[in-house]
């Protein structure tokens, strides 16, 4: 690995280092710190880098086999510079002011420079948009945060500087920064790597003997880069001689990364168990994937402007000591995750939880979500079955044109936590939607819920309960009521400080994607059905090829992939599976990425009234 790591050092900017057919097998990790350039192998099933060990732990949390990084010292709690933030605080602004560092100095930022924003807790719940890690709104607090008591973050580029003045993009996109909360700005003293692509091989680390294993791929102070056309195949609990990763790709404190085209296999049947990860970081693109036999493919952990898109999850593999528990593959699951959007994927069910804190104004669109995993290797799954459970403290979450629970198990529209200490349904139950819990398995984390050392009542806020109405439901199909909803009731209209339209549009067609202009040219199908449309899944779609979904959804390009072209079974038992985006979505080599930018979506707003 060292010798790749010398090649890309030596390339001049647009230059490829390119690896021929074999098995690249090493026991250290490979460290880049290179801007660009493009690795790129000769296919995923020529082109296989085998780690057995790894030799950085890439500032993550343990061990990393490809490491994507500028070489600075600290990612953002342990950056070399600190400095208060002290005017420029309305939404949208793109200059601000800024103080003495207390640690580091101002003349260490450089244009292109990326600094991490972030801001003390809100101190109380305020009942709408919450910003908070602390117990008080969390199930085991923001201990995974990059600093513990500021979880809402948003990672700028430095587009200018002049004196104590510095010029972001993108502009600030939460509403209620404030020089009350101890804003501050962090960053390296070195530039970002960036325009790094990583193509056309396979990654394995099933064979790897490295203890406690954190990524497979981790970007750290990167930007503009990507990760296209790779397979990763992980270790899992039950088959390979090594250790699973505890995440396939994980993103940290860097904007506008772009992973796609991937196939991602295995991990341990843990909660700690990952595909993409966006962590502490902004305006990132996760799309075309697909995720097999791993408990989380999509994961949120402090991310803003992120978009999970046009992915697919099949067996999200989960035991924990609880084998029929059914787990999500689209997770909020730190604190501070705002204006997310997860579009177009398919899968099984998505969750806003409260195990490290809030969420805010996340968007959830014209997906196709089971609401069961069919996959029976650790057991029947009969417990949290549902399509969606907005837990507490995840406000102003928009749910429009999904369709949902098609796994021909749900029974039952919703569960509405009746009040704070509500300890909710008993397992198993067959939801499309559950609201307002404070925990997954009994709903109030109270001593009279059977809890102990833990206080956490139900937020009735979520829901649509009096008084916050928060949640935008709109333009959903489900299996129990075979319908698509358009339900006053249900719509957000009456929220108290955001509230959506009182009569939001139904002209779906004026809406096919909330991040993409037009039909993206990945969007074919060598095999299958090619004539599926764009979009493929919502309320305005008909004549569909997915089962009980009344003809509104079409596998998606990684679907269609998965099952028709490398063979893959709708249970995920089919293991570890040959694949090349080229088989499946282009016949040529495809150009690098266009980094995502303005991604974060809309909050509560679909359009005008119709």
């Amino acid at each position: 690995m060292a010798q790749i790591a010398s090649a890309l050092s030596s390339c001049t900017a647009g230059e490829t280092v390119l690896l021929n057919p074999g098995t690249y097998s090493s026991s250290s990790s490979l460290i880049v710190s290179t801007s660009n350039v493009t690795l790129r192998g000769s296919g995923p099933t020529q082109t296989i880098l085998n780690f057995t060990n790894t030799s950085t732990n890439c500032l993550g949390i343990g061990p990393t086999a490809v490491c994507l990084w500028n070489g600075d010292d600290g990612a953002i709690q342990y950056a070399a510079n600190f400095c208060p933030w002290t005017a420029g605080f309305s939404q949208g602004t793109t200059t601000i002011t800024v103080g003495t560092c207390t640690t580091g100095a101002l003349s260490n930022l450089k244009v292109g420079s990326l600094i991490v924003l972030s801001q003390n807790d809100d101190a109380s719940d305020n009942g709408n948009a919450y910003f908070c890690g602390s117990t008080s709104c969390s199930q085991q607090a923001d201990t995974g945060n990059a600093i513990p008591g500021q979880a809402e973050i948003q990672v700028v580029a430095v587009t200018g500087i002049s004196g104590s003045n510095v010029t972001i993009s993108p502009g600030l996109y939460a509403p209620q920064w404030s020089s009350s909360k101890s804003p501050q700005i962090s960053f390296s003293s070195s530039l970002p790597i960036s325009n790094f692509g990583l193509e056309n091989l396979t990654i394995n680390t099933s064979s790897s003997t490295a203890a406690s294993p954190a990524a497979m791929v981790q970007f750290v102070w990167a930007f503009n880069s990507w990760v296209q056309n790779v397979a990763l195949i992980n270790g899992t609990a039950s088959s390979g001689t090594g250790t699973a990763f505890h995440k396939h790709v994980w993103v940290a404190d860097s904007p506008h990364i772009t992973v796609q085209h991937t196939y991602e296999y295995g991990s341990s049947p843990t909660s700690e168990a990952y595909g993409v990860d966006f962590w502490e970081s902004s305006d990132d693109l996760a799309q075309n994937n697909i995720f097999q036999h791993i408990a989380t493919g999509e994961m949120l952990e402090g991310s803003s402007g992120g978009v999970m898109a046009y992915n697919y999850a099949v067996d999200n593999y989960y035991n924990n000591g609880a084998p029929n528990w059914q787990q999500c593959d689209q997770f909020h699951h730190n604190a501070a995750d705002y204006y997310n959007l997860w579009e177009g994927n398919i899968g099984i069910c998505n969750t806003q939880d409260d195990i490290h804190g809030t969420a805010f104004a996340n968007t959830i669109f014209r997906n196709a979500l089971s609401g069961f995993d069919p996959a029976t290797e650790v057991a029947t799954k009969n417990q949290n079955l549902l399509a969606i459970n907005d837990m507490a403290f995840a406000r102003y979450i928009n749910i429009v044109a999904n369709i949902l629970g098609f796994g021909d198990k749900a029974t039952t529209y919703q569960y509405i936590m009746a009040s704070g200490t509500d300890c909710g349904p008993s397992n198993p139950w067959t939801y499309i939607y559950d609201f307002d819990d404070s925990d997954q398995n009994v709903s109030a984390l109270l001593s009279a819920c059977g809890f102990s050392g833990v206080q956490l009542d139900n937020d009735v806020g979520v829901s649509g309960a009096s008084p916050d109405l928060s949640v935008m439901r709109w333009g959903n199909w489900d299996a129990v009521n075979n319908a698509v909803r358009t339900v006053t009731g249900e719509n957000g209209s009456g929220a108290n400080t955001y509230p959506a339209l009182s009569s939001p549009s139904t002209t779906w067609s004026s809406y096919p994607s909330l991040y993409l202009a037009s039909k993206p040219a990945w969007w074919v199908f060598p095999s299958g059905n090619a004539s599926t449309p764009w979009p493929g899944i919502g309320p305005d779609v008909s004549s569909g090829n997915i089962s009980n979904t009344s003809g509104h959804a079409f596998l998606n390009p990684a679907a269609n992939c998965y099952l028709n072209v490398i063979g893959g079974s709708t249970s995920g038992s089919s293991g570890a599976l040959s694949f090349d985006a080229n088989t499946c979505y282009y016949s040529s080599e495809s150009p690098a990425p266009a980094a995502p930018s303005g991604v974060k979506a809309a909050v509560q707003t679909l359009g005008s009234g119709s």
